[in-house]
């Protein structure tokens, strides 16, 4: 991949890797939506999510999350604000991981 955008990571990450990874994220609050977030601008494309939640006025001092995503799933604002910034629409599932099969790597960012 030789996109400008990862110039400053090429030494470190291996983006032709990252482009074909397969990447699923259970839970899209404070360490989620921030995780996805970073993967997608590193290059990341095959992005799955999990969240039934939605945004609340309290998700957004900590959370990637604006105003303007209040009352919408955290699923769709995530998909907005990665798209937006990044050109990637991320699949996302407005549900509670439901213990299907997962494949590639897996992030639990969930908190009890």
């Amino acid at each position: 991949m030789n996109d400008m955008r990862f110039l400053r990571q090429k030494d470190v990450v291996d983006t032709e890797k990252l482009a074909n990874l397969q990447v699923t994220l259970i839970g899209l609050g404070s360490i989620g939506s921030v995780t996805g977030l970073y993967l997608a601008k590193m290059g990341v494309v095959k992005l799955t999510t999990f969240d039934s939640d939605i945004v609340d006025v309290h998700n957004v001092s900590n959370q990637a999350y604006g105003m303007s995503d209040v009352g919408l799933l955290k699923t769709d604002a995530f998909a907005t604000l990665v798209e937006n910034q990044t050109g990637v629409l991320p699949n996302t599932v407005g549900l509670q991981y439901d213990g299907r099969q997962l494949s590639g790597v897996v992030i639990s960012a969930l908190i009890p």
